[in-house]
């Protein structure tokens, strides 16, 4: 009973909580944090400073939530640790942009 919980549990490590490709986390940290100030960049230009930080966070996690649903479905599986990485990404630029642009 026990054991069969055990790999139970040890198959959902396996499958969403993988730490094979380190650099794979850092470039869904880094592209997250960029896409965030890119987006944010551009919009600013048309909305106010709040309205832009939303959606360009907004955006940026719909895009890696839709990129890890797509590799479920295509790929290797969704992984739980890149979407980590995307948010802390999308968490940093958010308090580099409150801290640092104002209006």
């Amino acid at each position: 009973m026990f054991s069969e919980a055990r790999d139970k549990i040890n198959n959902v490590l396996e499958r969403y909580i993988s730490f094979e490709h380190p650099w794979d986390y850092v470039a869904h940290f880094v592209v997250s944090f960029l896409l965030v100030f890119g987006i944010f960049f551009v919009l600013k230009k048309f909305l106010h400073k709040t309205s832009a930080l939303f959606l360009s966070i907004l955006a940026t996690f719909f895009l890696g939530f839709t990129k890890e649903i797509w590799l479920d479905k295509v790929k290797e599986g969704f992984s739980g640790i890149d979407m980590t990485a995307n948010i802390l990404g999308i968490y940093l630029a958010y308090l580099v942009v409150k801290k640092n642009f104002k209006g």
